[in-house]
């Protein structure tokens, strides 16, 4: 088992020697995927069968429901995340000052690591995820319980959100809601939003009430709010009210983004916000002045 770091599978797929190499690509543990790889694992292929996995994670959630010990196996995730295994990272090295130097990777060193790479799996496993943050486990118990039908109230945002990301694994349905909700805030492009169902499987069926719901008043008041609590610092309870979005979407929007991280939009600030903030930031401006007056 080897790893890298700065590649995606699609571009080492790209440098395997097919004559002597049978690759699959899996980018989610989703129940299609796991459908491939139980066809994969018993077609009677004469070369050496590789699963190039995305992330640690993925490869985790396979584990439990695979036996992988007569494949090659290659997984691409950060330097953090592949230290949960014994492994040998190929193209990166770490210094003796504990800063890390990157390789490029050629056809020949990636098929060369593929000849000299063991099959199977490590016999100690993967470990649970480095992180020991609190917030990050109790952000996704939240996310878990919006999506679980245990609220006492059901959403519409939860429901879609629900039935867009039924088929994952619970990792994986962190991450894709994550992608989903940048979307609807504008975080996210339409760009974004394909690569995102590419890489978990989520049909086009899935996407239409995702795309009723961001064009709908609710979606639109949904990220007018977070793009007024977030930009102009005002107070939740105000953005929620003059933009009259639904309190239950705004909670489980920010339980999957927290205000407290750095975003950058990638669409336009609408303007009727920008005309809203600017005349209340007028009127607080003349109303000091008056003071100061006084």
């Amino acid at each position: 088992m080897i790893g890298f770091t700065q590649y995606s599978p699609s571009v080492l797929a790209l440098l395997i020697d097919r004559e002597e190499f049978y690759p699959l690509v899996v980018n989610n543990s989703s129940e299609i995927s796991l459908k491939k790889i139980e066809a994969f694992l018993e077609n009677p292929d004469s070369r050496f069968k590789v699963i190039m996995f995305a992330s640690m994670d993925i490869l985790s959630e396979i584990l439990n429901e695979n036996d992988l010990d007569d494949v090659k196996v290659i997984v691409l995730d950060t330097i953090l995340n592949l230290s949960r295994a014994e492994l040998e990272i190929k193209d990166v090295q770490k210094r003796p000052d504990n800063s890390y130097q990157f390789f490029t990777i050629t056809p020949l060193d990636f098929n060369k690591a593929l000849r000299e790479c063991e099959q199977g799996t490590p016999e100690n496993g993967i470990k649970n995820t480095p992180t020991s943050d609190e917030g990050v486990r109790m952000r996704a118990t939240i996310i878990r319980k919006n999506i679980s039908g245990k609220t006492t109230v059901k959403g519409e945002l939860s429901d879609i959100i629900k039935d867009i990301v039924s088929h994952l694994g619970n990792r994986e349905k962190i991450l894709a809601i994550e992608g989903v909700m940048k979307y609807i805030v504008g975080i996210a492009n339409k760009r974004n939003l394909r690569s995102l169902c590419e890489q978990y499987d989520i049909s086009k069926m899935k996407v239409i009430p995702l795309e009723d719901f961001v064009k709908s008043n609710k979606g639109k008041a949904l990220k007018l709010s977070f793009m007024d609590v977030y930009i102009y610092d005002v107070t939740t309870e105000d953005a929620i009210s003059e933009s009259r979005a639904s309190k239950l979407d705004f909670d489980f929007l920010i339980s999957v983004l927290p205000l407290d991280k750095e975003y950058e939009f990638l669409v336009e600030i609408p303007k009727i916000l920008i005309r809203k903030r600017k005349k209340v930031f007028m009127r607080e401006h003349k109303e000091k002045i008056k003071a100061s007056k006084k």
